[in-house]
């Protein structure tokens, strides 16, 4: 596998030496508290922000907070946002600033993330575009619903290109429900690997499989 395919695998396993060899040498950035975190690194002229999946159980306690609530830096408008998501998003955004902060130079930035991560990955982008007026595109995998619909029409109208990836019954990306205030999104729908234990469609192997044998880092690279 060539490096330039590399990246686009790099939202589902983000820390696996084996897709990203290359990705050693870029800036770690955690909080300890909500075990939260990503990865940002230089591909060519492009800044990437990898943002870490669900793999803690305090992750998950966050996962479940789903009240929508306003946002903190854009409070007098109607864009509300799943609480536990910005509340993570919130232990990063000094972080993400400090280096766009530093990356002035680069022109176009990349923002992905499986699960959890991808649902970082989006309150960042919509964040850094905001404040920064910067080209973006973000990727996604098996990602979360993560606010109204105020929120969403905001996001479209700043993210230059994005593309989520939803496998067949994997049951994240239904949550949360529209029911209590939430606007889903469209996704590229992949096919299921699994029928009975159909959260196994969640993996990011899952995901990695679907995603080399569709050829994706071609289409979105």
């Amino acid at each position: 596998m060539e490096n330039k395919d590399i990246p686009c695998l790099s939202m589902m396993n983000m820390y696996s030496k084996s897709f990203m060899p290359f990705m050693q040498d870029g800036l770690e950035c955690n909080d300890q508290l909500l075990n939260v975190g990503f990865k940002t690194f230089m591909v060519g002229g492009t800044r990437w922000f990898v943002f870490k999946p669900t793999i803690h159980k305090r992750n998950w306690v966050m996962n479940f907070l789903f009240p929508l609530y306003k946002s903190p830096y854009n409070a007098d408008t109607d864009i509300r946002i799943h609480s536990g998501f910005l509340a993570s998003y919130l232990a990063l955004r000094s972080e993400v600033h400090n280096v766009m902060q530093l990356s002035r130079r680069s022109t176009d930035y990349v923002f992905c993330g499986h699960s959890l991560g991808g649902a970082l990955a989006r309150l960042a982008a919509v964040d850094v575009q905001y404040n920064f007026g910067a080209h973006i595109t973000v990727y996604t995998a098996g990602a979360p619903n993560i606010g109204n619909k105020a929120f969403e029409t905001s996001f479209e109208k700043r993210i230059d290109h994005s593309i989520y990836y939803v496998t067949d019954k994997d049951p994240v990306p239904a949550v949360p429900p529209e029911l209590l205030g939430y606007k889903r999104y469209p996704r590229i729908r992949l096919p299921r690997k699994y029928i009975w234990r159909f959260w196994l469609n969640h993996l990011p192997e899952t995901y990695i499989q679907n995603l080399m044998e569709r050829d994706a880092s071609k289409e979105i690279l």
